[in-house]
């Protein structure tokens, strides 16, 4: 697999000028994470591929894992919209997000 680190840098929306601040409303946590395609306006024709996560948390003073989901416990087609399922762990505000398994 891949592993992709986000810093602080990608997560800000207005560049270099953003990180201070973005660190500093961060800094005793996050709360929600999200993968985005498209814009708030529109949907598009193409799909997003997020697999294997895993959330660390470095409360307790090391790392452990906070949550993680490798999609293998679902079944091809499931919705994990908790409006359409009601076990989902996922936020309500999700819009198609539908378990696929690869070719």
């Amino acid at each position: 697999g891949q592993t992709v680190i986000a810093d602080a840098i990608s997560t800000t929306n207005g560049g270099d000028g953003d990180v201070p601040g973005h660190l500093e409303a961060t800094k005793d946590g996050v709360h929600t994470f999200q993968w985005k395609y498209g814009s708030n306006s529109s949907i598009n024709a193409g799909h997003f591929d997020v697999d294997d996560i895993v959330v660390y948390s470095s409360d307790s003073g090391s790392e452990v894992v906070a949550f993680s989901d490798d999609f293998q416990g679902y079944q091809t087609n499931t919705d994990l919209d908790p409006d359409q399922n009601e076990a989902s762990v996922y936020v309500s505000n999700s819009f198609q997000v539908i378990v696929f398994e690869e070719d």
